[in-house]
């Protein structure tokens, strides 16, 4: 059974600096490979995921490390492949009336503001007492944030995404487990 656990970060003024460094970098990244994307399906060509994928990959692998790129990399290619069996579906047999509207990938804006997202590989990062340790980051080296939440449950953990909330100002952790056993962690 996989389960979604979401612990609230607490974040001092130098891990506040490199998230948002490292959020800076993982939008830039996320914009460049979606608007080439974006341009080769405007213009009717083919998308050259593998293309793309190489050339974003080497632009930015030594800034927010290669494990991170692959993330977000990964994320890219299954929205666009989702919006292109859609598109597929629609063109072919028609879709549900709540579906009519198929778009591809967007920015990662939201109201005009960059949306503060990153994703990283479950062997990227490792939870200890009430710490999430995140290693391999590029230029950025690592960070350690303590976290406030429970953590109840043992299994195989997933890609960590940490998000920032704009309105209330709070980072958070969302930490996938693939459960096995009930363990209780943090404060």
């Amino acid at each position: 059974m996989m389960r979604i656990f979401v612990v609230e970060l607490i974040v001092d003024e130098e891990t506040k600096k490199k998230l948002k460094l490292l959020y800076e970098f993982s939008s830039k990244l996320w914009d460049e490979v979606n608007h080439a994307r974006l341009k080769m399906f405007f213009e009717r060509k083919h998308i050259d995921f593998k293309g793309t994928w190489k050339e974003f990959y080497e632009k930015y692998k030594l800034i927010i490390g290669p494990a991170t790129v692959q993330q977000i990399l990964r994320r890219n290619d299954k929205m666009w492949r989702s919006f292109l069996r859609l598109l597929k579906l629609k063109r072919e047999e028609g879709l549900p009336l709540f579906m009519k509207k198929v778009n591809p990938p967007g920015y990662k804006k939201k109201s005009k503001q960059k949306m503060l997202w990153v994703v990283f590989r479950n062997d990227q990062y490792t939870i200890e007492n009430d710490r999430i340790i995140i290693k391999r980051l590029g230029v950025i080296g690592r960070i350690e944030v303590r976290y406030k939440g429970l953590i109840h449950l043992e299994g195989v953990e997933g890609s960590l995404e940490i998000r920032h909330d704009a309105d209330s100002g709070k980072w958070y952790a969302h930490i996938p487990f693939k459960v096995f056993e009930k363990a209780i962690r943090g404060k």
